[in-house]
């Protein structure tokens, strides 16, 4: 009997098993009872072909081994030597040595694929990262770069709108200004001191009014030391805060 169709006679008979098992088991659960998209019904002819097939090689190939066992035990058998023997010790230890040799480098090349694939993943998943890294250095670049174009032009209007408050502050300051000081010469105008006798259009500070140089804007009050100036450089005033709000400042002596 040969022993190919009595492995595949017993293949076909265990796959078949297997298959119907499996089938049950599937249907059972509701899963495919499909392997790699082929059916159970065709798995099943073709174990049960194959089997067939090996059933047959089987019968074949029984009966040519009788007889070839028959004619074999009328042939004298032939001795092998010690040195055969060693020898074909020696090469099956070769071949096994060639075969261990194999298999560590295959063993080896599928470690080295394995780390290159992993290599591989890494430096996609570093690109994907350093992309993405870059993506967000433009948006916050172009963030940062808008803010500052908001800010310059917050500024820009902050300073117009200062300089605006600032000029009409001055502007109001100016007119309050002016029209204390018209106030203070209509006042003072009908309420001047006579002339002392020192000289005509001469007026001595120090008197009992508070008297301010036009010229100098100083004011002088009651009391300090007095000195001549010109009656059209004399402003009257009733109180040294009006005489401070027309832009004046008190004399030091």
């Amino acid at each position: 009997m040969s022993s190919l169709f009595a492995v595949l006679l017993l293949a076909s008979l265990l796959f078949a098993i297997g298959l119907t098992i499996r089938y049950f088991v599937n249907r059972h659960q509701n899963k495919s009872t499909q392997i790699k998209g082929v059916g159970f019904k065709p798995l099943m002819i073709g174990a049960g072909v194959a089997f067939f097939v090996s059933v047959i090689g089987v019968g074949a190939t029984s009966s040519t081994d009788a007889a070839t066992n028959q004619s074999s035990s009328s042939k004298p058998l032939i001795a092998i030597t010690a040195k055969q023997r060693r020898s074909v010790a020696s090469q099956k230890s070769v071949e096994l040595k060639r075969s261990k040799s194999l298999a560590t480098k295959y063993e080896a090349a599928e470690a080295a694929s394995q780390s290159l694939a992993k290599v591989e993943e890494s430096l996609s998943d570093k690109a994907a990262a350093a992309e993405s890294i870059s993506e967000k250095a433009a948006r916050e670049s172009s963030a940062a770069a808008e803010s500052r174009s908001i800010a310059v032009a917050s500024s820009r209007a902050a300073s117009s709108s200062t300089a605006k408050a600032q000029s009409l502050a001055a502007s109001q300051s100016q007119s309050t200004a002016t029209a204390a000081a018209a106030r203070t010469r209509t006042t003072t105008a009908a309420a001047k001191p006579p002339v002392t006798s020192q000289g005509a259009g001469d007026v001595v500070t120090g008197r009992g009014s508070i008297i301010g140089n036009a010229n100098s804007k100083i004011y002088h009050v009651p009391g300090q030391a007095g000195y001549h100036m010109s009656s059209t450089n004399a402003v009257y005033f009733k109180t040294e805060q009006e005489a401070i709000n027309a832009g004046y400042r008190r004399a030091k002596r």
